[in-house]
């Protein structure tokens, strides 16, 4: 939410931005929507990630003060076969 409401913050009024997030429905199908957070390899090290929900990742928005919020998702892994692994939201500060 700090992240999203200093994005807010930077821009100008009725400017837009895009935000993606990976789902938590993204690999383990509704095994994973469990798992809300962890630390995921990426090289020689792991990084800390947050799997979204697509209602929390609204309400995450308009938490940070977005007045306008678009969601769409959309499947990149053929794991993901009814729920899309990626979450977009289209936001207007």
């Amino acid at each position: 939410v700090g992240a999203l409401a200093e994005m807010r913050r930077v821009l100008k009024r009725g400017a837009p931005a895009l935000v993606t997030v990976w789902s938590r429905f993204r690999e383990d199908g509704l095994a994973g929507a469990l798992v809300s957070d962890a630390d995921v390899p990426w090289g020689e090290v792991a990084r800390y990630y947050h799997f979204y929900g697509p209602v929390e990742l609204v309400a995450d928005c308009r938490a940070a003060g977005w007045r306008e919020v678009a969601l769409s998702g959309e499947r990149l892994s053929s794991a993901a076969t009814w729920l899309p692994d990626n979450w977009f939201v289209r936001l207007t500060a």
